[in-house]
């Protein structure tokens, strides 16, 4: 237990400024119109979250058709997409997340960047967030996507069905989702 690393955190945080905005200001600072990459699904500086059954409800094959309409702007269940590079991070194996990137036709692509969890072994969550994000911005990828947040943050059994695991796994990308 360190009560000098506490205090000193506590500190910065007391001298840090909040910038309050009125709710004109907001509005002169920020479009009019979401900035959809796919409506109604993703959108820029947004955090969107896919559930479904583990293994059983196609949710990688889902999202990599929707990263080949992304990368290619075309359609994707009949709305429009933007195009950019993305940035995917897998709990799959390289074998497995192959065959999922050879049935959307994905192989040959250079703007999809991935990062396999097994490679992010022994590192915080928010340490890999914040990775991912530099490399978005290296890139110029304006999409992540994290398939699964509980892998990479390290959410155990029935974890990720609690509010404040959930919330804490996802604070660094809401904070993502702040910096665009």
């Amino acid at each position: 237990y360190d009560l000098l690393s506490a205090s000193s955190k506590n500190e910065e945080a007391a001298e840090r400024i909040l910038e309050f905005r009125t709710a004109a200001e907001i509005a002169n600072e920020t479009p009019a119109e979401v900035p959809w990459v796919i409506r109604p699904w993703v959108a820029l500086g947004a955090v969107t979250e896919l559930t479904g059954k583990v293994k059983l409800s196609g949710k990688t094959t889902l999202v990599s058709y929707m990263v080949r309409s992304i990368l290619k702007k075309l359609p994707f269940l009949g709305e429009p997409t933007k195009k950019t590079k993305v940035v995917y991070l897998t709990e799959q194996t390289p074998v497995s997340f192959r065959a999922a990137l050879d049935r959307a036709g994905l192989l040959e692509r250079r703007d999809l960047i991935v990062l396999f969890w097994a490679n992010t072994i022994g590192m915080a969550w928010h340490v890999v967030a914040d990775r991912a994000v530099q490399e978005c911005k290296r890139r110029g990828a304006k999409v992540l996507i994290v398939d699964s947040v509980g892998q990479f943050a390290g959410l155990a059994g029935d974890s990720e069905n609690f509010a404040g695991d959930a919330l804490k796994a996802l604070q660094p990308l809401q904070k993502a989702a702040a910096e665009g």
